[in-house]
């Protein structure tokens, strides 16, 4: 009876000595799955991580692209109300003179004249800016402007 308990524990004893080899076995397989797992995260964060830079130089690229086209766009609005005070100071001089004047039809004639290039000078001053917020528009997107 002896031996077989001792025969008993020595197959008990190999059985759980290869249940222990299969779950080592197994747990091995399943570090290498996860080291496996692990590098292509890492590789899809390193990925990931090169694509965000360049998405962030290119829009710091359209950032200063647009500042410029701003500050741009910005000069010659000025310029255009600089020019609108001028024709409106014109106007008024030539109001002026022709209210003085003796010589009514031909004061009305060039009064007729600058009224014309003043009114062909507003329309081209309202068309440039409009061009100029439609530019602004196709270059960036809809919503930009």
């Amino acid at each position: 009876m002896h031996e077989e308990q001792v025969s008993l524990r020595v197959v008990q004893w190999e059985a759980d000595k290869t249940h222990s080899l299969d779950e080592l076995e197994a747990q091995h397989q399943y570090a290498n799955d996860l080291e496996k797992q692990i590098e292509a995260l890492a590789q899809k964060l390193q990925s990931a991580d090169a694509r965000y830079k360049q998405k962030v130089t290119e829009e710091r690229d359209k950032l200063a692209e647009i500042t410029t086209e701003f500050n741009k766009l910005t000069q010659k609005v000025s310029k255009s109300v600089e020019l609108e005070k001028k024709v409106h100071d014109l106007e008024q001089k030539l109001q002026v003179a022709y209210s003085k004047s003796e010589e009514q039809p031909e004061m009305d004639r060039l009064l007729e004249i600058v009224e014309a290039w003043v009114q062909s000078k507003t329309l081209h001053l309202q068309l440039t800016r409009q061009c100029q917020r439609a530019q602004l528009g196709w270059r960036h997107g809809p919503g930009v402007a």
